[in-house]
């Protein structure tokens, strides 16, 4: 026994050349092992995840109790991550009904905003596509799922702003990415209005002042100001303060925008920071199954070293010639 402590572990790898290794009875149930492993790890996290979603459809009133004996069933990483959940306002509560429990409203909702999103991408980059058209189709999308949330809400005793549901909901589906899965939205969003140009470059204007504007009036001849303004002028006119309108807006909508991002980087450093966590959590898992691997290899082969030595004693004594 205490050479065989002393002797050095065989790499796993090396359990292919030995006489038990792949093919054999051993080599198999050494498999079924590292693969009941894996598949051991995926169904405890499905298993989560689903316990997460049915979180989430539970009375406002009962998340934290359901929260926290969720959290009670877990070990370690996976307890953290589910007591850290946060609960959901009454609105974000709403539109999580509406995904569990009215899937269609809900996904119809989404490929309003992305049609909508794609139709004013192309129309910037001078595609022709009937923006007013979308825009107003998707409102009374966004309206028709407001109210349906709404009366989700009032069925469980929630009072519930019908704006604050219209710009969460049009906010989700304007969004080109969302950082918080369906179903588990926690709070309300504010739409900035500019999320469906969200990554989109804006050209540059030419502009649209010319010499004349410069030019001091010359004597004898009538300042501009008081000679009547053309059609084609006014309009010019016009167009210039509507896009200088239009410009300012954008701004502050592209303000608005900056911060959602910075609020979704926020978002996305925390889940990395959670996979990173995970993972470290797989590769000991993994280390130990290696380990342990080393040890079930190095066992057999003293049972095999044994099995052979005892069939040699075995054997009867040939009379000599």
């Amino acid at each position: 026994m205490r050479e065989s402590a002393q002797r050095p572990c065989p790499d796993p790898t090396q359990l292919r050349s030995l006489p038990f290794g792949k093919g054999t009875w051993f080599g198999t149930l050494l498999d079924s092992l590292l693969m009941s492993r894996r598949e051991g790890d995926k169904e405890r996290v499905d298993a989560i995840e689903s316990k997460i979603d049915e979180l989430y459809q539970q009375p406002l009133a009962e998340f934290v109790a359901a929260r926290n004996s969720i959290a009670k069933e877990l070990r370690g990483a996976d307890a953290k991550r589910v007591r850290q959940l946060p609960k959901p306002n009454a609105v974000a509560w709403a539109i999580n009904q509406l995904y569990w429990r009215l899937r269609e409203t809900y996904d119809r909702v989404r490929r309003s905003g992305e049609r909508l999103r794609s139709i004013q991408i192309a129309a910037l980059e001078g595609k022709q596509g009937d923006v007013r058209d979308a825009t107003e189709r998707h409102r009374k999308t966004v309206a028709e799922a407001a109210q349906a949330a709404g009366r989700l809400a009032q069925e469980a005793g929630h009072n519930v702003g019908a704006d604050t549901l219209v710009r969460t909901l049009d906010a989700l589906s304007l969004a080109p990415e969302s950082t918080e899965a369906p179903g588990r939205l926690a709070h309300a969003l504010q739409s900035s209005g500019f999320d469906a140009l969200a990554g989109v470059t804006f050209p540059d204007r030419p502009s649209t002042t010319t010499r004349r504007d410069h030019e001091a009036p010359k004597e004898g001849r009538t300042s501009p100001a008081t000679i009547p303004l053309r059609e084609s002028d006014r309009q010019e006119n016009a167009a210039i303060e509507r896009t200088r309108r239009e410009t300012a807006a954008a701004l502050k909508r592209a303000e608005s925008l900056v911060k959602g991002i910075r609020v979704r980087m926020a978002a996305a450093e925390r889940q990395e920071a959670h996979t990173r966590k995970m993972w470290e959590r797989a590769k000991r898992s993994l280390e130990a199954a290696q380990a342990e691997l080393a040890r079930a290899t190095e066992a057999a082969a003293i049972a095999h070293q044994r099995a052979e030595a005892a069939a040699q004693k075995a054997l009867p004594l040939r009379p000599s010639p």
